[in-house]
């Protein structure tokens, strides 16, 4: 009996660039609406979480815009609105700006609110409050039903009754209080963190509102300065990632991390990794029931856990750093991006098995589709300036659609339940048609096996052992299948040299002139290695080191430009960088017209 199920909607997501703004609908394809709103000098774009409306931040404005059609549904009339937020029913939004300067009326000076709450259908104003620093985005949190509303200030947590700002009804006082988040779910269950503070261990503690006055659990610890707070979609359990600046056993140059889990049921401890190192990502399934972490060195260990914080899947070690789970709860994501190379894979978890593969550099932001069939990954604007572009991938690693701008700023799905899709996993066998063509690569001629001058012969490589295939399977930690083992442990990208034949020593141990002892002979190395002889390659090689330095330098600059934007003060350093921007884009201009010639 087939499945007779209504049509899925369409898929659709919007973008900002230096052009304007609009929608982009259908996928893999998707064709560019032409009739709706466009606006050049955009700041910020937002979708609602129901999927139904945009909100749009102008300069002059803030706009809210109905998904289908573009048509307008109320306008904030605030200009200098820097970021916005809504609340999880789309009920209502959250703004913030620069704190304007102060006044003096009657003698006295008056501050005016900066972080504002609207009504989202009628953009009536509801409440004001007065946050000089912008930091813990956003700054007004909601349970999931908007019946329970809160705010974080000095030492302590406010609740709130909805949208009745002018009375709190609970608070949570904490000593050096730094994040909070609130769970979905029917049931209020809040996360407090508390950093380390002059020989104070940091404290995560879990409450379950009403009843604040005392934590369900909590878990105390040292080196964590910061967190970041990731609840399970139902509410019921927060896995937190502590950072702390600097790394005490100075094996990291990143500082140190830490892993732990708090649940409603009252446990709360660190999960247990078997390998020290930093925690890169963590990502909840969709329903909830395991998660995902990459920690360690490079090359990451990647394992699913459990809710019993169980290892159930162990995948082979690989340059990755991004995990992102598909809405069907089938398919998972690992990539490597930023500093490393862009390769992704994609993992058909339910059945054990890798399916797709590719490469996708420069990547800034990603993210499935709703109806969990396409992988959308973009490079914006002011991270790169150059290759601003977005592509559309499926889960095989086929590029289905790209397009590429002078200067892209954002670009994001428009939400869509799951529910409204087809939730059964990939085909067992793929369509040929849906596959990446794979293209033939050309040898390049080796020009020799390269010694250092004082090589021994040792014949030990200078690369450790232990790095894996990211093409092995992953191992199931309880159900290992015999097919499951992980592929051989050879260093990727290298190739091992044959070894010679032994020679036979004569009777007396005795050797002919001129020919050497075999003990003597020099042992081949572990792996070869090609050597740039020409002076051109060297040049351009040169260059290319130079282009990625610069690069690097816009980058640090631009990221510095967005803090003096958000009202940070710069150092006399980094004003210094700041300004000399224009000979890093001069020099950068000069190198990439030689590369071209």
């Amino acid at each position: 009996m087939e499945d007779e199920r209504p049509p899925p909607p369409e898929l659709s997501f919007a973008y900002r660039s230096n052009q304007g703004s609009g929608l982009y609908r259908g996928a893999p394809v998707p064709s560019r609406v032409e009739d709706y709103p466009s606006f050049p000098n955009s700041a910020k774009m937002e979708w609602s979480p129901d999927g139904e409306w945009l909100a749009v931040v102008t300069p002059e404005r803030v706009l809210v815009l109905a998904a289908e059609d573009g048509a307008q549904r109320c306008a904030i009339e605030r200009p200098n609105v820097l970021y916005v937020a809504w609340s999880p029913a789309s009920s209502y939004l959250t703004t913030w700006e620069r704190l304007p300067p102060s006044t003096v009326t009657g003698g006295a000076p008056v501050v005016q609110d900066n972080l504002l709450v609207w009504n989202a259908a009628t953009g009536e104003l509801i409440h004001g409050f007065c946050q000089k620093a912008f930091s813990n985005w956003p700054s007004i949190r909601w349970s999931s039903d908007e019946m329970v509303s809160a705010r974080m200030i000095s030492g302590q947590v406010l609740f709130f009754a909805g949208v009745n700002f002018r009375t709190s009804t609970r608070q949570i006082k904490l000593a050096n209080v730094s994040q909070f988040a609130i769970g979905a779910g029917p049931q209020y269950h809040v996360a407090v963190f508390a950093g380390e503070k002059k020989g104070t261990p940091a404290q995560m503690r879990l409450y379950a509102y009403p009843g604040v006055a005392q934590p369900i659990c909590s878990k105390s610890f040292f080196r964590a300065q910061h967190v970041s707070l990731h609840w399970n979609p139902a509410g019921t359990a927060v896995l937190c990632v502590s950072h702390a600046d600097v790394d005490a056993t100075g094996k990291s140059y990143y500082g140190e991390t830490g892993l732990y889990y708090l649940d409603k049921d009252g446990a709360a401890e660190r999960v247990a990794l078997p390998v020290e190192g930093s925690v890169f990502d963590v990502a909840w399934r969709p329903d909830g029931k395991q998660f995902v972490v990459i920690y360690g060195r490079t090359p990451a260990n990647i394992t699913v856990y459990d809710q019993k914080r169980e290892p159930v899947i162990e995948f082979p070690q690989a340059h990755r750093n991004t995990a992102k789970w598909a809405p069907n709860n089938h398919l998972l994501c690992i990539a490597g991006f930023g500093t490393f190379a862009g390769e992704v894979d994609f993992w058909d978890v339910k059945r054990n098995r890798k399916i797709g593969e590719m490469r996708a550099k420069d990547t800034i932001t990603c993210d499935w589709s709703p109806d969990s069939k396409y992988f959308l990954t973009t490079t914006l604007w002011p991270r790169l300036r150059v290759d601003n572009s977005f592509k559309i991938w499926n889960y095989y690693g086929k590029l289905l659609h790209s397009e590429e701008f002078q200067e892209l700023y954002q670009v994001s799905w428009r939400p869509m339940k799951a529910s409204n899709f087809d939730p059964r996993p990939p085909p067992k066998v793929a369509d040929p048609a849906d596959l990446p063509v794979k293209e033939e690569k050309v040898e390049a001629k080796k020009s020799g096996v390269y010694r250092h001058p004082r090589y021994t012969g040792s014949g030990s490589s200078t690369f450790a052992e232990g790095q894996v295939k990211a093409s092995a399977k992953p191992q199931k930690v309880k159900t290992a299948k015999p097919d499951t083992k992980v592929e051989a442990k050879v260093p990727v990208g290298f190739t091992p040299v044959a070894k010679k034949p032994k020679k036979k020593k004569k009777k007396g141990g005795a050797s002919k002139e001129g020919e050497a002892s075999p003990a003597k002979e020099a042992a081949a190395p572990a792996f070869t290695f090609d050597v740039v002889t020409s002076t051109a390659e060297a040049d351009d090689v040169a260059k290319a080191k130079r282009v990625k330095a610069l690069n690097k330098k816009l980058r640090q600059i631009a990221e510095l430009k967005e803090k003096r934007e958000a009202g940070l003060e710069l150092n006399a350093a980094q004003i210094t960088k700041l300004e000399g921007e224009a000979a890093l884009l001069e020099e950068l201009s000069e190198l990439e017209g030689d590369k071209k010639e």
